[in-house]
């Protein structure tokens, strides 16, 4: 059935989600930023489904990582996920995002409003 990689695969959603392709018989590649709790969920997918797992190191703070980490994958996967979450100050990722505090809409819903009102 060929690979997916998982980036995010030590949050929950990740194990979850390389399960759901483990039992359907996808290989995984499953990438997080640190690989030792990835080696747990790589030997009970193994153990359960029979399907080839491959863990790697991934930051995804690391911007110019990321191509290299694709273009090192062989055989290329067939879908990518991306189940990464925030583990920081969770006030301080609010800020970043000042339309989740009623303080607006999205970024993109301001930017369509703007590009529509210029060509009326």
């Amino acid at each position: 059935m060929g690979y997916i990689l998982i980036l995010g695969a030590g949050t929950e959603t990740g194990k979850i989600l390389a399960n759901k392709y483990a039992s359907k018989g996808y290989d995984l590649y499953l990438a997080d930023k640190t690989t030792e709790e990835l080696e747990t969920t790589k030997e009970s997918i193994n153990e359960e489904y029979g399907v080839d797992v491959q863990t790697l190191k991934f930051d995804v703070t690391e911007f110019y990582n990321h191509r290299n980490l694709y273009m090192s994958l062989n055989p290329e996967p067939g879908g990518v996920i991306c189940a990464i979450d925030y583990k920081g100050d969770p006030k301080r990722a609010q800020r970043w995002i000042p339309w989740r505090n009623g303080a607006g809409h999205p970024p993109h819903h301001r930017r369509d409003q703007m590009q529509n009102q210029g060509s009326s």
